[in-house]
């Protein structure tokens, strides 16, 4: 484990080997008997290309692989993203909500480049759920203005916003309610078709009778001309929980949505056709 070996005084002396061979997913080792040798580190471990906008690490046999991140900049102070879609120029936006001192729904748009981004704000609502591609150009979200914890006489309002390509307000419509029965708490599903936007909702306010699902379909070339729909599960009460799992545009333009409901005695899945 030396080099350059000289007789010195009568012993033998030389430089001690440092046997760095470079490698972030080897444990460089040295033996008075074979010299240099290396341990493989764990699957999985960490190593560095030196590039700061890639993730890396060991794949068990000496070797570092890496890909590139799309965005390497860390989401703090209360951002909690939603949703994520990737446009038609291939940037990726991820929607959400932000507790922070710039409250409010954001919107960031970020490139394969790994360029830092510059989040978008809109703060007269809470959060954005969903985001999708619009069609027409930029994107279509959904939002609203509930608390976090839905209870007894704290709702909130849902509406459909227009952004364009840079997350900026291009125009929304508010979710309308049907005669004698209030509009949804949030809307938490969208689905974007050729020529219509489908969305699904809840209202959740415990001991009211006008807990339920809501649909609305509206025309991409007028969010106002919306057609909104309550849908109530059978045998459901008032004190029941409602939310939605998960939706998917129809070829028909119309969208399928899988809606849990949870009472007292049971929790049931269903799987609705929004027409």
């Amino acid at each position: 484990c030396t080099a350059n070996d000289k007789c010195v005084q009568g012993e033998c002396k030389g430089t001690t080997k440092t046997c760095d061979d470079g490698n972030d997913c080897t444990i460089d080792q040295c033996s008075s008997f074979i010299g240099c040798y290396y341990k493989n580190v764990a699957l999985n471990e960490a190593c560095s290309d030196g590039d700061a906008c890639s993730a890396d690490w060991c794949d068990g046999s000496g070797t570092c692989l890496t890909e590139p991140l799309l965005w390497s900049k860390q989401i703090n102070d209360g951002y909690t993203p939603y949703d994520m879609v990737i446009g038609p120029d291939q940037a990726a936006v991820v929607v959400g909500q932000s507790d922070s001192v710039n409250s409010g729904a954001f919107f960031v748009r970020f490139t394969v480049g790994g360029k830092q981004p510059q989040v978008q704000f809109a703060g007269g609502m809470r959060r954005w759920r969903k985001v999708r591609n619009n069609p027409a150009g930029g994107f279509l979200v959904v939002g609203d203005t509930a608390p976090a914890t839905l209870q007894a006489g704290f709702g909130g309002s849902a509406a459909v916003f227009k952004l364009d390509a840079t997350g900026k307000y291009a125009g929304h419509a508010y979710a309308d309610a049907k005669p004698g029965v209030k509009a949804p708490d949030r809307w938490q599903a969208l689905e974007v078709g050729s020529t219509t936007a489908a969305v699904a909702g809840t209202r959740v306010r415990q001991g009211t009778a006008d807990n339920g699902v809501y649909f609305a379909h509206y025309a991409l070339s007028n969010l106002a001309a919306q057609h909104t729909t309550l849908w109530e599960p059978p045998g459901v009460d008032g004190y029941s929980w409602i939310d939605l799992n998960g939706s998917a545009m129809l070829k028909s333009d119309a969208m399928m949505t899988m809606v849990t409901v949870t009472t007292r005695a049971a929790t049931t899945v269903y799987l609705v056709n929004v027409a």
